[in-house]
């Protein structure tokens, strides 16, 4: 995401929330090989539409995965955490 390239992913973990279907890649369920095997032959199929996937996630991974952003979101939770304390 980060290279604006959209992502082939399974819907497991944290991924459904970053690789969004239509908009940044596209996600297959678990377990099931012919439904990925589907992804990667749509986003084949799609890859005219590849610099706008990928500009959508890189947007998505600047907005909410940078260091800087990530560090205030701790920093924020970190005096929530602290207040509760006192």
């Amino acid at each position: 995401m980060v290279h604006r390239l959209p992502v082939v992913a399974t819907a497991v973990g944290g991924l459904p929330d970053k690789v969004r279907p239509g908009g940044t890649g596209f996600l297959a369920p678990p377990g099931d090989p012919a439904a990925l095997a589907a992804a990667f032959a749509g986003a084949l199929d799609r890859r005219a539409d590849w610099p706008a996937y990928g500009a959508r996630a890189r947007a998505l991974v600047a907005a909410e995965f940078d260091w800087a952003t990530l560090t205030d979101r701790y920093l924020d939770l970190y005096d929530v955490l602290l207040s509760r304390r006192r």
